[in-house]
């Protein structure tokens, strides 16, 4: 008992709530707070919250039913009555404002959470109360996916702690480090043979975190030799995570007896569960009717039996934990039980359910993204990525009827969009539509799956065909790799044997629909690698560029809902000749920018004057129809690797987002003029599409490699003389590429560099 007691002590919640409570009532305890308290301290918060009724408001016990609550999991029910408790201004403000933050992370609510917290901070000098503070701001941030701002406020905290107090924080400093270390090394491995300077930067902050981590995890070892929840907390984390150098000389079966001890609460069904004790979950969710976690831990069990070969059985607890979860409006986990039913009836060859099983997970998720975004949360996990692949993948396998046409077109849309929210590791809050497909015009869908490409055709009037190409991701991959370093020498002509080749496999098997329905304009949605080739420079079978018959927009596939804006007139022009070491000059920018200035009569900011502060002055305080910059930039693999070099410093993505965004009017056209996107980068359309769908910027221009000559210079120049005089932003880029390759060089290298994307 003693030993229980003393792990209830070391509870975040339980010790601010009793802490306060003396607040409250006169001396003498009433029989009823007696009974309560006796009974909270057992362990029985089922008999504190029964005992509710039986006393006043102003009971100084209310602390107690609290923190009962919590630990059953009703956090609505407890956040209610620590507001109330908040309402009396004679309690420990700084203490309950700092618990009422703790339980809104739990429920999600992040924002109100920061606020109470930062209130709290100006209320208390107490050092103990500032540490939890910081423990509780560090796990938004964690949760939020900001793990260096994470990581910091943890430091932070522990300053204000001592001894084995400190593991409060600890265990959420190592799951955070965890975390980070793991997008680290997935990023890195992204950047491998893309772009290996980045690859390095990122493989070298990932070393720096793990010898944090393991300092981390060696003072926690220390401390964990204690009795109490935080020590169990850090022993089983150690345990489920398998981290290094701590992990061996633990016992599951010394760490379940400990657990088994624990008085019956959420977080002894959590602890089970990560423990893979599923059915001793099952029977403590029970007992404290605790919904949410018995759909977990139901679900928990069908996959255990799953793995065993017991289908039947762990399909039925599947949708005995949607049933759960469909109640409880917990899309987070429904969609984890219709996924793996869908797995089940694909293994038994059910393809109808399997169909509906698939989709059903995936309207879940659709459910969650928008829960997500009115809560102002993070994106969903790369973890859900495998999902749509899978869906795709099947319905890709059945026989391509429209109905089915159109369900892989409605996937394809959804995982867009949660491959842009990825990308730039935050929620887009804008509302998101299928771009529409009109007259002369077809959207062209590209799917590289592991063994197989597919094109998905979309003409107008919701005319729907697929095609089936026979070339594997890694031979796709091979050709594109090669294919794009040939261009960039800019001398050989090795390359149209290849542009050949992608012009057969990827657009012939399109030219007779092409051709029937008069299309001449082609919106592209390019996947994988193909996101950074310049689609203009395949060669036909007559070889002819494939620019010469279409005109060709790059595109994510979802647009915002606004209307288009027609102003072509109005803009700024930024430019960076002498950018900061070991960034190269870029001689031809003077020469490109001087000439535009003639052109628009746009405003300049060169060199100095090109600051990040001048520049968001410069986006706040006009109306312009279009922005040009001419500078050092790269499109990386995500928005932490995506900059743009401004003089004082590099203005990274979602710097750019946030600029863009806060314009009195979306711009009609962005151009980034010298911006580079890696070889290989099988995500470059997710940073500059995405730009363009999260701001509204209704046309982005940028360049696959940077070209700073006189002739790239002549082609800006017929580009913005088609723009000025009404031509739209695709047809202007266009002519003056026609132009340039019939004029002065055919050479690919020259003017392919430039795309736009809608």
């Amino acid at each position: 008992m003693f030993k229980i007691i003393k792990m209830l002590s070391l509870s975040i919640i339980v010790i601010f709530l009793i802490k306060t409570i003396s607040i409250f009532g006169n001396v003498v305890v009433a029989q009823n707070h007696h009974s309560i308290r006796q009974a909270y301290i057992d362990g029985d918060y089922k008999a504190v919250v029964l005992l509710e009724k039986q006393f006043d408001f102003d009971s100084k016990m209310w602390g107690y039913v609290a923190s009962a609550y919590a630990n059953l999991g009703n956090y609505s029910k407890a956040i209610s009555i620590v507001r109330q408790l908040l309402n009396n201004k004679t309690v420990n403000q700084a203490s309950y404002k700092i618990n009422l933050a703790q339980m809104l992370v739990i429920v999600g609510k992040y924002q109100e959470a920061k606020e109470l917290v930062h209130e709290s901070l100006l209320l208390t000098d107490d050092l103990y109360k500032k540490a939890i503070a910081n423990k509780v701001l560090g796990n938004i941030s964690s949760k939020l996916g900001k793990y260096q701002e994470a990581v910091n406020y943890y430091n932070q905290g522990l300053s204000y702690l001592n001894g084995h107090h400190k593991l409060l924080i600890l265990n959420n400093l190592i799951a955070s480090q965890n975390l980070w270390l793991k997008k680290l090394k997935n990023d890195a491995e992204l950047a491998k043979n893309i772009d290996t300077e980045t690859s390095k930067e990122l493989i070298f902050q990932a070393k720096i975190v793990q010898n944090n981590q393991h300092n981390s995890l060696q003072e926690a070892f220390q401390f964990s030799k204690s009795s109490g929840i935080e020590s169990l907390r850090f022993r089983i984390m150690v345990f489920d995570e398998n981290l290094p150098y701590f992990s061996q000389n633990l016992s599951r079966d010394e760490l379940l007896s400990e657990v088994q001890e624990l008085p019956l609460s959420r977080l002894k069904g959590e602890f089970l569960l990560k423990l893979n004790e599923p059915l001793a979950a099952i029977k403590v969710a029970e007992t404290i009717e605790d919904n949410r976690l018995l759909s977990f831990s139901v679900g928990a069990l069908g996959k255990k039996l799953k793995v065993e070969g017991y289908f039947s059985q762990a399909k039925n607890l599947f949708f005995k934990a949607q049933q759960i979860a469909s109640n409880l409006g917990a899309w987070d986990s429904l969609y984890l039980w219709q996924w793996e039913v869908a797995k089940i009836y694909r293994k038994q060859a059910e393809p109808e359910k399997t169909l509906r099983s698939y989709e059903n997970a995936i309207n879940s998720l659709s459910k969650l993204r928008s829960e997500l975004i009115s809560k102002n949360q993070t994106h969903l996990s790369e973890q859900i990525q495998p999902l749509y692949l899978e869906a795709l993948e099947y319905f890709l396998s059945q026989a391509p009827s429209q109905q089915i046409l159109l369900k892989i077109k409605n996937i394809l849309k959804q995982y867009q969009i949660v491959l842009v929210e990825n990308y730039f590791d935050s929620p887009c809050l804008i509302k998101l539509e299928s771009v529409p497909v009109q007259q002369h015009e077809a959207f062209i869908y590209f799917i590289t799956l592991s063994q197989k490409t597919y094109i998905l055709l979309e003409l107008p009037n919701n005319q729907l065909s697929l095609f089936k190409i026979d070339i594997t991701e890694a031979e796709l991959n091979n050709l594109a790799y090669t294919w794009r370093k040939q261009l960039e020498n800019g001398i050989s002509e090795d390359y149209s044997i290849i542009s050949k080749k992608l012009y057969s496999l990827l657009i012939k098997p399109l030219k007779k629909d092409l051709e029937k329905n008069e299309i001449y304009s082609l919106f592209i949605r390019p996947d994988g690698i193909l996101q950074n080739l310049p689609f203009t420079a395949f060669i036909n079978e007559n070889d002819q560029f494939l620019i010469e018959d279409f005109n060709i927009i790059l595109s994510v596939g979802i647009s915002q809902s606004s209307t288009i804006i027609n102003k072509q007139k109005g803009g700024t022009l930024f430019g960076l000749i002498n950018p900061p070491a070991p960034l190269s000059v870029l001689p031809g920018v003077e020469q490109e920018v001087r000439v535009l200035k003639s052109l628009t009569s746009a405003p300049t900011l060169l060199d100095e004057d090109f600051t990040y502060n001048n520049f968001q002055l410069s986006m706040t305080q006009s109306n312009q129809s279009f922005v040009h910059l001419a500078t050092h930039g790269r499109f990386g693999g995500n928005a932490d690797q995506t900059w743009l070099q401004a003089y004082d410093q590099k203005i990274f993505l979602s710097q750019l987002e946030q600029t863009l965004a806060s314009t009195s009017s979306p711009l009609n056209l962005l151009v980034l003029s010298g911006c580079e996107t890696a070889t290989g980068n099988n995500r470059t359309l997710l940073g500059m599409g995405g730009l363009a769908v999260r701001t509204g910027v209704n046309r982005v221009i940028s360049t696959l490699w940077s070209v700073y000559d006189k002739e790239s210079s002549n082609l800006m120049q017929n580009f913005y003389k088609n723009y000025q005089t009404g031509s739209s932003p695709a047809k202007a880029l266009r002519n003056s590429q026609l132009k340039f390759l019939r004029e002065q060089a055919d050479h690919p290298y020259f003017w392919a560099g430039y795309v736009i994307v809608r």
